[in-house]
């Protein structure tokens, strides 16, 4: 008689025991997927960090690099050309170039966050100002017809404006490179931290579901042993 009524409360005990399991279980399973959603998380951020902001920004440092290179070849040509034709086929071409230019050095400021970024934009900018007016001297002296004062602004003036100009470019395309390696270590970084967080939680894991399921274990099976001695 006294077995009979302790049978319904023992069920009771083992139902909950088995909710408990099934529910810490079930807690263990979305941690471990709210770790790696996390950690994915991160790698994500940090590689369209990467790719559409520095990525970007140096390829569209590197085509005014490259905007800027053949200009001064134009200039060049139009300078020391005895031949005023070629100014005049030359100067749309230049201008378009230098339209293009300025767009893409635009949508560049508007991109770099940065301090030492701006920082450097802002020297090419300087760079390209002064350059600017090395460029309208040399056309004033090629106007002029002189010879010597073409040679003479040209390398005094239009050839060290383009080459600092071409250098303050440099710099900033190769700040963005850096600034990608960065970021791919830092995304190297944050996947082993989500490994490492991931093995850690799957043996933490292991380890308590060992402990959980010796458990139940002895809750299952020490009822049945008493139900037999009874029996």
């Amino acid at each position: 008689m006294t077995s009979d009524l302790r049978t319904p409360r023992s069920t009771n005990v083992l139902g909950r025991r088995l909710l408990a399991t099934f529910g810490i279980v079930l807690l263990l399973t979305l941690a471990g997927s709210g770790i790696g959603t996390r950690a994915l998380s991160k790698v994500d951020e940090a590689t369209r960090e990467a790719i559409r902001q520095h990525g970007v920004s140096e390829r569209m440092v590197v085509d005014g690099y490259r905007l800027q290179s053949i200009n001064a070849e134009r200039y060049k040509a139009m300078a020391l050309s005895s031949e005023p034709e070629v100014g005049e086929i030359l100067a749309a071409d230049i201008q378009a170039t230098e339209t293009k230019y300025a767009g893409l050095i635009q949508q560049v400021s508007q991109r770099l966050r940065r301090a030492s970024d701006r920082e450097l934009l802002e020297r090419a900018q300087a760079a390209g100002k002064d350059f600017g007016i090395a460029v309208k001297e040399l056309v004033a002296a090629r106007d002029s017809g002189l010879t010597e004062r073409i040679r003479t602004v040209y390398a005094q003036r239009f050839q060290p404006g383009s080459a600092a100009l071409l250098e303050a470019l440099s710099r900033l395309a190769l700040a963005q490179r850096e600034a990608i390696d960065e970021a791919g270590s830092n995304v190297e970084a944050l996947s082993a931290s989500g490994r490492l967080a991931l093995v850690v939680f799957g043996v933490a894991a292991l380890l308590l579901g060992a402990v959980l399921a010796q458990w139940l274990v002895r809750s299952i099976s020490r009822p049945i042993r008493a139900a037999g001695e009874t029996a």
